[in-house]
């Protein structure tokens, strides 16, 4: 109920001038929610994101969270895409939680981006990326 109320106010706060729906309100500001108290922040984080950084900026932080989740999920490797889920569903409940912004969000998002590097690294280490987008497998000289 609390939610649905605050979804409310949301999109009405980030919607209330061009500024706010494109720039955001900035890190720290606040918003008056549901129970009639000014809150700086609620469950609703990916909502948060748009109203501390706006439309543009905000697509692009949450692109930047969900990123490892969808490259592992297009992986071919059974192991990335059982951790694709696992930090994909993560990152859901991470949005209706205050999660994404304390240390365990962060902690998975860094260990999200380190499987990534990882992956690729093995890749670029045993295979040649050529421009069509194949893999060739290469003799490792010893």
């Amino acid at each position: 109920m609390v939610k649905g109320g605050n979804t409310r106010n949301y999109i009405s706060d980030i919607t209330s001038s061009f500024s706010n729906l494109f720039l955001g309100s900035g890190i720290g500001s606040s918003f008056f929610d549901i129970r009639g108290y000014w809150v700086q922040y609620s469950e609703l984080t990916y909502l948060d994101v748009y109203r501390y950084w706006g439309i543009i900026a905000g697509s692009v932080f949450i692109i930047f969270v969900f990123l490892p989740a969808i490259l592992f999920l297009i992986s071919s490797n059974e192991k990335m895409r059982g951790f694709a889920l696992a930090y994909f569903l993560y990152m859901i409940l991470a949005g209706t939680n205050p999660f994404l912004f304390s240390s365990t969000g962060w902690y998975c998002l860094i260990m999200g981006y380190l499987f990534l590097g990882r992956h690729i690294y093995h890749n670029m280490k045993y295979n040649d990326l050529s421009l069509s987008g194949n893999l060739q497998r290469r003799k490792v000289s010893s």
